[in-house]
């Protein structure tokens, strides 16, 4: 559903209706390619998952691979958050994908390509759109491109291309979103996280986050 504001601006810019709001209930908005999964042609040595879909008159069979620690990431962010999946992709391929995730997303809830802002080319995820305020808001991605219009509202994540030792969803991502579920102020830790080495550990950036709000 498509609603509009009042004013001028946002009848430019179609607003996306997730449904009634829960007051301090925070939204995770969560890409798909590179972050959560990992999609390709031919087929790898392990996959997770066989899709076909038809997409602009083609047909096209892809083979999934889960990221690792998915299954577990989404359960547990699924008992803080309200979820949303944001992808660059076509809603023809990510709804297969989609389906076959651990927890389930109402179509309300999915956004695609065409609910991307285009600018010089480049797909933006504009999570002003989102009938949410702003301040409860996070995206986690891949791509600093996707965050471009909010920055301090995103967290960029490692690519995955199908590593198996691959431990940024359960080790990186998931404890510093436990603390963003109890923290009112968040947003100065979302700031460290995405400024510090991907590769520091996140107790520490918890302890320098602690630190920053008492000096």
């Amino acid at each position: 559903m498509v609603i509009y504001s009042s004013f001028f601006w946002i009848f430019e810019q179609p607003q996306y209706d997730l449904g009634e709001y829960v007051y301090g209930k925070k939204t995770i908005v969560l890409d798909l390619d590179e972050t959560l999964i990992h999609s390709c042609s031919k087929e790898p040595a392990h996959y997770d998952h066989l899709i076909n879909f038809r997409d602009n008159g083609q047909s096209y069979r892809m083979y999934i691979q889960k990221r690792p620690g998915v299954d577990t990431f989404l359960k547990e962010l699924s008992k803080m958050f309200e979820i949303c999946i944001f992808t660059a992709s076509t809603k023809e391929y990510a709804d297969p994908i989609i389906d076959k995730l651990s927890i389930s997303i109402p179509h309300s809830h999915r956004f695609y390509r065409n609910h991307c802002t285009i600018k010089s080319g480049m797909y933006i995820k504009d999570l002003s759109r989102f009938n949410r305020p702003i301040s409860s808001i996070l995206l986690i991605d891949n791509s600093p491109v996707s965050v471009k219009f909010q920055p301090e509202n995103g967290i960029i994540c490692k690519t995955w291309t199908g590593g198996r030792n691959d431990r940024e969803l359960t080790s990186r991502l998931l404890p510093t979103l436990f603390w963003v579920f109890i923290i009112i102020n968040w947003k100065a830790l979302v700031v460290i996280c995405s400024c510090q080495s991907l590769d520091m550990d996140v107790n520490h950036l918890i302890i320098a986050w602690i630190c920053r709000i008492m000096s």
